[in-house]
């Protein structure tokens, strides 16, 4: 699903829920929650995909409350929570998803997690600067206390690139005892090719000791059958 389908979808689903006038700020929450989570799953975990995928959300969900007129607190509100639990739920599945990760993978997936928590603030905020008022003020305070204090979304990434890093030592480990095992196989190699090179000398030097004692012997008979 396009970015931009994406926030035509939460804009309908969203709006549907102002209207109805029921629980609007957990099902905001519920909506952009599933919308992020399905969304981040669909490709590969990157910080450029959680920058688009959580404009397009939260954008879409106060844009819908803007539009209709009314509840654009409780819909911002939503919209960061919910937003911010789809990210943790994507990020937990990060960690089951690395097993088959390359080295390369795994350190690009590390940088992109360290720096999530900070870019979903920027992009709340930048959200916020083109909103209305309501939701402007909205997103700013809860970007504001989010930073201030040890969120569910930065223990998650911590937890997660902690792992990762468990996983790039643990590929250390084995990169370096292939390596040691390639090494030892090859100096394996190369002992036996030079038994087998010195083995082959000894029988050149036998044989010609061999012929050379040969030659002697026959120098000698015709010394003596001259005589």
């Amino acid at each position: 699903m396009s970015d931009n389908q994406i926030k035509d979808r939460i804009k309908e689903a969203v709006k549907q829920v102002i209207l109805s006038g029921k629980d609007v700020k957990e099902n905001v929450k519920k909506i952009t929650g599933d919308a992020v989570e399905k969304a981040m799953e669909e490709g590969r975990f990157t910080t450029e995909r959680v920058k688009e995928t959580t404009e397009k959300v939260i954008s879409g969900a106060v844009e819908a409350a803007e539009e209709v007129g009314k509840e654009a607190g409780d819909v911002a509100a939503g919209a960061f929570e919910g937003t911010q639990k789809g990210l943790v739920s994507a990020i937990e599945s990060v960690g089951d998803k690395t097993k088959a990760f390359v080295k390369e993978d795994l350190s690009r997936t590390k940088k992109d997690l360290e720096a999530i928590e900070e870019l979903f603030l920027e992009t709340t905020r930048k959200v916020a600067s083109r909103s209305g008022e309501v939701a402007k003020d909205v997103l700013n305070d809860l970007a504001d206390q989010t930073q201030k204090t040890t969120s569910v979304l930065r223990k998650k990434t911590r937890h997660a690139a902690g792992k990762i890093a468990e996983r790039l030592k643990e590929a250390g480990k084995d990169a370096a005892k292939a390596t040691a095992k390639a090494a030892g196989k090859a100096a394996h190699v190369v002992a036996d090719e030079a038994k087998e090179l010195g083995k082959r000398s000894v029988d050149v030097a036998k044989g010609a000791a061999a012929g050379m004692w040969k030659g002697a012997k026959d120098a000698l008979k015709k010394e003596k059958e001259d005589k």
